[in-house]
């Protein structure tokens, strides 16, 4: 039997909207009293793409700390089906386009 490494680098781009009016300072205060020390829209907008990157199944708009977010993809838009909270929209770009593969034999 032989073994791979293969490892898929791969580029994801997402244009994230975030309401100040919504995710204002008092929002932030109860999401670093439970989540993390965010102090900026800008780390809110890091850590929402992040998510939406380690999320294997795309279908899903939970995001931890922030709840259903909408989601536009390509046509689609999860606030057709879903319920998702006012103030945050992820705007997919491009997702997993494949940057490069390299296939390594492990003896």
């Amino acid at each position: 039997m032989k073994k791979f490494k293969v490892e898929v680098t791969t580029t994801n781009t997402y244009e994230v909207e975030i309401d100040e009016n919504v995710l204002n300072e008092e929002w932030m205060q109860e999401f670093r009293e439970t989540f993390y020390s965010f102090s900026t829209l800008e780390e809110h907008a890091q850590q929402i793409a992040e998510q939406r990157v380690r999320k294997a199944e795309r279908t899903d708009s939970f995001l931890e700390g922030y709840g259903k977010v909408r989601i536009k993809d390509y046509g689609f838009d999860s606030k057709n089906w879903d319920s998702p909270v006012d103030g945050i929209t992820i705007n997919v770009i491009n997702e997993d386009e494949i940057a490069e593969t390299e296939v390594t034999e492990i003896l």
